[in-house]
């Protein structure tokens, strides 16, 4: 809250225009270094005097959010082949298999939030905390820390892994694997 305060004096003075979702985007990118999320603003307002966050997650290599909700929709739905496809169309458009993984934690963990109740604590849209809230209500808990563990586990190995894809293709099949879609018995 306060890197975004700062980039909107900072975003006034330079006479930017931008939107709060995308100074959010912009300070959670910066993972707490004021000097870095600056510094990303600079980058934004160097290609446009309007910010849209649109074009902030496109400038910030962010845009796979969408590739990342539809994995989820493929692991609820226990469709191997979307999923995989999800996957390898998100990587052969330049997507990081690592980042990638840690997008995909990062979504799962604020839809472990969501369902534990604390969904205060997810800074994120209101258009994807919606979408957030669905999806965390579709899932078993004891599931959901299966599929958050599988993807930690496939961020951390894609780094070492001689084909980039397999973490990732591994992480989703042991996850869609044996998931009872809709139940609450861990609630």
């Amino acid at each position: 809250a306060d890197i975004v305060a700062h980039l909107k004096e900072v975003s006034l003075i330079e006479d930017l225009v931008i939107d709060t979702d995308a100074l959010t985007l912009v300070a959670r990118q910066a993972t707490g270094s004021l000097r870095d999320a600056v510094s990303l603003l600079d980058q934004l307002g160097s290609s446009s005097q309007t910010i849209t966050l649109e074009m902030t997650q496109l400038l910030l290599g962010t845009a796979t959010s969408e590739a990342v909700v539809k994995m989820v929709d493929a692991l609820l739905l226990e469709d191997s082949a979307a999923g995989l496809n999800i996957i390898h169309q998100a990587l052969d458009a330049g997507s990081n298999p690592r980042q990638f993984a840690r997008q995909i934690v990062d979504y799962l963990r604020n839809l472990l939030l969501v369902s534990m109740g604390n969904a205060d604590q997810v800074d994120t849209t209101s258009q994807m905390r919606s979408q957030m809230a669905q999806h965390a209500q579709a899932f078993d808990v004891a599931e959901l820390l299966k599929v958050v563990r599988a993807f930690n586990y496939a961020a951390a190995d894609a780094r070492n892994s001689w084909q980039p894809a397999l973490p990732l293709e591994l992480a989703f099949v042991e996850s869609f694997s044996g998931l009872s879609v809709g139940t609450d018995s861990a609630l």
